[in-house]
């Protein structure tokens, strides 16, 4: 996956080729049927025994993301209520009318990335409303779409496993067996990218605003 990944093969590809040399080698290399195959790759893996090896590896599977692909539609419905019918535009409107420069959207977009995470207590929807709502505003304004993503994905994102209440902490807080606030701490990635992303933007001056976007992307 990395190698193809470096030789910028489409996600969707990269995946399909992935699953099918993993398909090829359980069926070669470990002689299991390709039912078995198939039935792991739908309902997970699932070992016996009791040790803690055979806890960490079980699971996986399509149906274990129904709730997660769930999610994801809900929130997108939810998007696409909220700009079809004027709500977002009615309530935000005037607000996202005064980002007057690139600097001012960025920075609103990572506000609102976060806040949407922290209220939803759910990562895709601090993932899907922002990008979904403000691609119209980056679109006005000129901005690349890949600047919306690294300002989603240096806020929003990153800091959802640092909200206690949100699934991405309490995942990770079970699986160590911890409460979340133990281990947020050591969570140095998550607080460190924000910070140097915001630091980032806050330091370009506002007469680089027109070129803050294109730097952004770089």
């Amino acid at each position: 996956m990395m190698v193809l990944a470096a030789f910028r093969v489409p996600i969707l590809t990269n995946l399909a080729l992935n699953v099918l040399v993993a398909a090829v080698v359980a069926i070669v290399a470990q002689h299991a049927s390709p039912v078995i195959v198939a039935r792991t790759a739908l309902l997970g893996h699932y070992p016996s025994g009791a040790d803690a090896l055979a806890a960490v590896i079980a699971g996986g599977g399509l149906v274990s993301m129904v709730g997660v692909l769930l999610v994801l539609i809900s929130s997108t419905a939810l998007s696409g209520v909220l700009a079809g019918t004027g709500i977002f535009d009615a309530a935000l409107g005037r607000w996202l009318s005064r980002l007057a420069s690139p600097r001012r959207v960025l920075l609103a977009t990572m506000g609102f990335s976060i806040a949407t995470g922290m209220v939803a207590a759910n990562q895709a929807l601090s993932v899907v409303l922002p990008c979904t709502l403000l691609e119209r505003v980056y679109r006005e304004k000129g901005m690349p779409g890949l600047a919306l993503a690294h300002a989603v994905s240096d806020s929003g994102v990153i800091v959802a496993p640092l909200v206690p209440w949100s699934v991405a902490a309490l995942g990770p807080a079970a699986i160590l067996g911890v409460s979340p606030g133990a281990y947020l701490p050591y969570a140095f990635l998550c607080w460190t990218l924000p910070m140097v992303s915001l630091a980032w933007v806050l330091s370009r001056e506002a007469t680089h605003a027109p070129h803050l976007a294109e730097a952004h992307r770089q």
